[in-house]
């Protein structure tokens, strides 16, 4: 990939987003610009506002940006956002972005029962992002859409059971 796709985290100053900002650091498709929390971290320095929790050091891409208030217009850089936002509060938000043009993937549980929303775990079911277009006609998004992770202990079963070498009763 020539140029690498600007992209923000949403609730990186939680365990999620945190994990967030680790596995996309030096990413080869993926540039972090934005970083987005609570209005509690908002206006500081991401390595400031964060308690990380990570076994690697805050990356120095990151280190110094200064986090936002998770509003999509402060994220209008961006070609996608990761959403590590708590539930109680990740739903609407969410909505947001995407309405206003900003994909989003999240990796909370508010869009998991959404039909038009694609619950995807890479290796198992990635054709299930063909959803997406629906999703867009559905809502009305031209070039919008929410695609959500499965949770985590759906994610091991659902890969368990696609190793063919594992005997299966």
């Amino acid at each position: 990939m020539a140029e690498k796709i600007p992209v923000g985290i949403l609730g990186c100053t939680g365990s999620v987003g945190q994990r967030f900002v680790q596995l996309l650091d030096d990413h080869p498709w993926f540039r972090v610009v934005a970083l987005g929390a609570s209005v509690q971290s908002a206006g500081k320095p991401y390595h400031e506002a964060v308690n990380w929790k990570q076994s690697t050091p805050v990356p120095g891409g990151v280190r110094d940006l200064i986090v936002l208030e998770c509003s999509p217009e402060l994220f209008a850089g961006c070609g996608l956002v990761f959403s590590g936002i708590d539930s109680s509060v990740a739903g609407g938000i969410e909505e947001k972005f995407a309405r206003l043009g900003i994909p989003v993937f999240s990796n909370s549980r508010n869009h998991r029962c959404d039909n038009d929303v694609p619950l995807i775990v890479p290796e198992i079911n990635a054709d299930h992002l063909a959803i997406i277009p629906h999703q867009r006609r559905r809502r009305g998004w031209e070039r919008r859409f929410i695609v959500t992770s499965a949770n985590c202990s759906t994610t091991g079963l659902a890969s368990l059971s696609n190793l063919s070498w594992i005997p299966m009763a």
